[in-house]
């Protein structure tokens, strides 16, 4: 119901900017994946990642983690069947010090598994909101978190210590506390001094240096020149108290670059999330607008992406069940 909310509401503003179109060069559909009829719409990814020539994909409304090859070949099935797992839904997985690591929503923990998808361990996180993505550091983790009190922040967690470190803020643009849970969400991602983070409800962009501390921030929306809407919506949270509006559906940081799929801003088109706005992060840890594309055409609802190096994207779109490869000109 809140999703719905989200894509009626942001119809209202007026949006638009320049493109590029890239080139679509592979598609694989999910279906041979799903034990649903194709006319039952629930199959969608949950997440997917492409690390060292290999996928790994989550999907909702299953249990699993798919492994592929390059060429979507099935390497691995992990479905988390170990004893005593109970039942358990990933949102997304990512390899950590040769473990593969599953977040789960279900039980809100992250499960690590061998590279052979043998279950090792858990590691349980206490978590009020959503969860994006986790960062691996050293041996901590870090990710956004809405603890009991409503202070949503970014956090450091010690896998072994269980130490944790709180810095940042998630909740700069909420008026309500509906808005601070649903608001209180953020990716975040390792740079070679500190953290870049992307919150998808306001559109912000901060870089913290290696002493946690702020060192820059900007909005999406202002970056492409969007400064209006920007102002529409946090105009719309303060006089809407139980809505909230999606500005980002996923991002991925590779290479020094910042790739956010955003919802399409044209206002004769659906506002359906098929850009994806491209970041250079500087050594002087700030951000420049690099390109914009559009992928897809103008009816495709893509929800997850990631990158194949060196040029091209993988994108998940949500109405066909379809990944899409695109090459990135």
């Amino acid at each position: 119901m809140i999703k719905l909310i989200s894509y009626l509401t942001i119809i209202i503003f007026i949006l638009g900017c320049s493109k590029v179109q890239t080139e679509k060069i592979q598609l694989f559909s999910t279906e041979k994946f799903s034990d649903y009829d194709l006319d039952y719409f629930l199959s969608s990814l949950s997440s997917i990642e492409f690390v060292n020539g290999t996928f790994y994909i989550t999907e909702y409304d299953y249990s699993r983690l798919l492994i592929l090859d390059r060429d979507f070949s099935k390497k691995l099935l992990i479905d988390d069947s170990h004893e005593n797992s109970g039942v358990s839904y990933p949102t997304f997985s990512t390899p950590i010090n040769n473990k593969i690591a599953v977040y789960n929503s279900g039980k809100q923990r992250i499960d690590f598994y061998t590279n052979e998808g043998k279950f090792i361990e858990n590691l349980s996180l206490k978590v009020n909101s959503e969860l994006l993505n986790f960062a691996q550091l050293d041996n901590k983790l870090v990710y956004s978190i809405l603890p009991d009190d409503l202070q949503g922040q970014f956090i450091i967690h010690d896998q072994y210590s269980h130490e944790i470190k709180r810095f940042g803020e998630l909740t700069n643009v909420s008026f309500n506390k509906f808005q601070e849970i649903y608001n209180s969400k953020g990716y975040i991602f390792p740079l070679k001094k500190g953290f870049i983070t992307v919150l998808p409800t306001t559109g912000e962009i901060t870089i913290y240096d290696s002493d946690l501390n702020s060192s820059y921030s900007t909005n999406i929306l202002e970056e492409i020149n969007l400064k209006s809407v920007k102002e529409d919506i946090y105009n719309f949270y303060k006089t809407t108290p139980n809505s909230t509006i999606d500005i980002v559906s996923d991002c991925k940081l590779f290479d020094d670059k910042l790739f956010i799929l955003i919802y399409n801003r044209k206002p004769e088109e659906r506002p359906n999330p098929r850009q994806i706005i491209v970041f250079n992060i500087h050594q002087n840890e700030k951000i420049r607008l690099e390109k914009k594309y559009n992928i897809g055409d103008i009816n495709s609802y893509y929800s997850k992406i990631c990158i194949i190096p060196p040029n091209k994207i993988a994108a998940f779109e949500l109405q066909t069940s379809d990944i899409h490869i695109f090459e990135l000109k």
